[in-house]
């Protein structure tokens, strides 16, 4: 459930389109072992970055995006933290 989660919410709904599009043909059955397109495909990323970045979502607790993350960490040196 944490990765439909992620997947629907992560960097303002980034995948969501992508993976409902994965779902809705898995539903169908058209998704079978060789054919169809992978996930990983439907999301433009590689296996390792969207691990990664489902990493970060679960240790964070939330969704968040790019302009979010970039706003704290300017926050965070402006203030003179790491």
């Amino acid at each position: 459930m944490a990765l439909a989660v992620f997947l629907m919410q992560w960097n303002d709904a980034t995948y969501r389109d992508a993976f409902l599009d994965f779902v809705r043909d898995a539903y169908r059955g058209r998704i079978k072992r060789s054919t169809g397109r992978s996930l990983e495909d439907r999301l433009g990323e590689p296996v390792r970055v969207i691990e990664t970045q489902f990493r970060d979502f679960l240790c964070t607790g939330r969704p968040q995006s790019l302009s979010k993350r970039a706003n704290r960490v300017t926050r965070r040196r402006t203030a003179g933290e790491p």
